[in-house]
C-alpha cells in the first residue's frame, strides 16, 4: 500500500491541480483526520510481554544520519553534479552521514533492545532485500519525471501527463495480489526475477521508444507490474522469513527505510541524468536507461537469492528456534 500510495500521488495531483496548487496540500487535512480516527476504532490495543528500553541513542544516530544524506543529496544541483559534490554546502553533509553509518553499527550492538541488529544483516538474503528495496525507490524516483517525459514528448499539459500514469497504476494495483499469491507457490526468488525483469523491459523500453505511445504506455505497464513484485509481498516475506520472531515487526520497517533511501538517491540521479543530456524528451529517456541497466543488474543479482526449499527451512528453523 506504501508503494501504490506513492505511485497514485501524481495521478492524484494531477486531478487536484485542475483546482489549483493549493488543493495539493488541504487535501492531506481531511485525510490524515480520518485515518487517525480510524485507527483509534481498528488498531488493537496490546501490549508486550516483555517492557524493553527504547533505543533511544540508536534512534538518534539513524535519524541524524538520514537528516544528513538527504540534505546533502537535495543540495546536489543537477546539472552541475562534480561541483556541487565539491562544495561545503553538500559534501560534509554527506561525509558526516557516512561515518554515521559505523557509529550507527557500534551502537545497535550495545544496545539492550536494538532499533536495527546488525547481525541480522549478515545473512545474504536480508543484504540482497535491502539491494532490492533500494532498486525499488529509485524506480519509484523516476515516476515523478514520467509526466516529464509525455509533455515533451507529446506536447499534453501537466494534467494530461499525470493521467498518463493511470496504465501504470493499474498495473502495480492488479500485479501486487496476484505477486503475492504467487509467491506462496513459488518462493520470493522467482517472484523477484521476474519483477526485475519487467523492470529492465519496462525502464528500457521507455528509455529508447518512450517517444510513441506505443512504446511509453507497453513500458510503463511493464515497470508497474515489475515495480507490483517488488513493492508487494516478496521482500517483506524475506525478512520476515531472516528475522527472529521477536524482530520481524522491526525487519518489516528495513524494507521501507532502504525503498526511501532509494527514493532519495534516485531523484538526485534522475536529475542529474535528464540535465546532462540536455532538455526534451531525450534527457528523461536517458535517464530511463540509466535506470534500466541498474535493474539489469539487481537481476544478476537474484541468483544470490534462497531457493523455496532454502525459504521454507529457514523459516522453520527460526519458528521452532
Amino acid at each position: 500500500l506504501f508503494g501504490l500510495a506513492s505511485i497514485l500521488g501524481p495521478l492524484i495531483g494531477g486531478i487536484l491541480l485542475l483546482f489549483g496548487w493549493r488543493w495539493l496540500f488541504v487535501v492531506s487535512l481531511p485525510l490524515a483526520a480520518v485515518v487517525f480516527l480510524w485507527s483509534l476504532r481498528v488498531l488493537p490495543d496490546t501490549r508486550a510481554a516483555e517492557e524493553l528500553p527504547l533505543d533511544v541513542r540508536g534512534m538518534g544516530v539513524l535519524g541524524t544520519l538520514l537528516v544528513l544524506l538527504a540534505l546533502g543529496v537535495n543540495r546536489i544541483e543537477a546539472g552541475a553534479v562534480a561541483a556541487s559534490l565539491a562544495s561545503a554546502r553538500v559534501w560534509p553533509l554527506l561525509v558526516g552521514a557516512a561515518v554515521l553509518v559505523p557509529v550507527f553499527v557500534a551502537v545497535e550492538r550495545r544496545a539492550a533492545a536494538p532499533l536495527l541488529r546488525p547481525a541480522l544483516f549478515r545473512s545474504r538474503q536480508v543484504g540482497l532485500a535491502a539491494l532490492f528495496a533500494v532498486g525499488a525507490g529509485l524506480t519509484e524516483a523516476s515516476f515523478v519525471f514520467i509526466p516529464g517525459l509525455a509533455i515533451a514528448a507529446f506536447g499534453v499539459t501537466k494534467s494530461a501527463a499525470s493521467f498518463m500514469l493511470l496504465p501504470l497504476v493499474v498495473a502495480v494495483a492488479l500485479g501486487s495480489p496476484v505477486a503475492g499469491r504467487v509467491l506462496d507457490r513459488v518462493g520470493s526468488r522467482r517472484v523477484i526475477q521476474a519483477g526485475t525483469a519487467l523492470l529492465v523491459a519496462g525502464l528500457l523500453g521507455v528509455g529508447m521508444a518512450g517517444t510513441t505511445r506505443l512504446g511509453f504506455y507497453t513500458g510503463t505497464v511493464a515497470i508497474g507490474l515489475g515495480l507490483s513484485c517488488l513493492l508487494g509481498s516478496a521482500l517483506s516475506y524475506i525478512l520476515l522469513t531472516e528475522a527472529r520472531v521477536a524482530e520481524r515487526t522491526v525487519a518489516q520497517g528495513v524494507v521501507t527505510l532502504f525503498i526511501s533511501i532509494g527514493q532519495l538517491l534516485g531523484g538526485a540521479m534522475i536529475g542529474a541524468v535528464v540535465a546532462s543530456a540536455g532538455a526534451g524528451a531525450e534527457g528523461y529517456q536517458a535517464a530511463f536507461r540509466v535506470i534500466g541497466a541498474v535493474a539489469a543488474g539487481l537481476l544478476l543479482a537474484t541468483a544470490g537469492l534462497k531457493r523455496r526449499a532454502d525459504e521454507l527451512a529457514t523459516a522453520r528453523a527460526h519458528e521452532t528456534g
